[in-house]
Order: structure tokens, then C-alpha cells, then sequence
């Protein structure tokens, strides 16, 4: 994978994957918004 925030999208690849989750489980899934790196890269673009 190659792209802007590719890292958020990997952990939660990750989670689905080692937790052997179902679609249902994947739903529940938090992702908070915005994330700690969104954040930082809008902090630095100024």
C-alpha cells in the first residue's frame, strides 16, 4: 500500500487480521478522527 495515511489504514488491516474479526467485529471498530498523525502533519504544514 502506498498513499497519504497509509498507516491508519494498515492497523486496522492488521487488527482484522490477527483477531481473525468478522465483518460484524470490523463494523464496531473505533477509528478516532483525527488521528494522532493527521494531527501532527496539520501542526507542521503550517
Amino acid at each position: 500500500m502506498v498513499g497519504p495515511w497509509v498507516t491508519e489504514q494498515l492497523a486496522a488491516g492488521y487488527l482484522a487480521v490477527n483477531w481473525e474479526a468478522s465483518v460484524d467485529e470490523i463494523a464496531e471498530f473505533v477509528m478516532p478522527h483525527p488521528s494522532l498523525s493527521e494531527l501532527l502533519a496539520r501542526q507542521f504544514s503550517r
